[in-house]
C-alpha cells in the first residue's frame, strides 16, 4: 500500500493580522478586501501606516523594506515579546 503524503496548513494570527493591516492600508496592495475592511480603522493609524510602506513591504524581488522582516518572523517576534517595543514604536510612529 502506497503511503499518502499530508500537507498541514497552520494559520499564525500575528503574521495574518500584519497582512490584512497592510492591505488595509494599502501598503502593497490595493484590493477589494483591503476596502471592505478600511472603515473599521482610524484614518491616522492607517495614514501612518501607508508613510511607512517602504519599510514594512517587499516588492517582487526589487526591495525588501528594513521593517519587513520584524513583522513576518518567528525570530523577531520572539525577540519583541521578550524586550521592550519602544524601539519599534518610535521608528513607526
Amino acid at each position: 500500500m502506497k503511503k499518502k503524503s499530508k500537507i498541514v496548513f497552520e494559520a499564525n494570527l500575528e503574521t495574518n493580522y500584519v497582512f490584512h493591516m497592510l492591505s488595509v492600508a494599502t501598503c502593497g496592495y490595493n484590493n477589494d478586501y483591503g476596502r471592505k475592511y478600511k472603515t473599521r480603522y482610524d484614518v491616522k493609524d492607517l495614514e501612518s501606516l501607508k508613510r511607512h510602506e517602504g519599510l514594512l513591504t517587499v516588492c517582487g524581488g526589487q526591495f525588501i523594506g528594513n521593517l519587513y522582516y520584524l513583522l513576518v518572523s518567528s525570530y523577531s517576534y520572539n525577540l519583541l515579546n521578550n524586550s521592550p517595543n519602544t524601539r519599534f514604536n518610535t521608528v513607526c510612529a
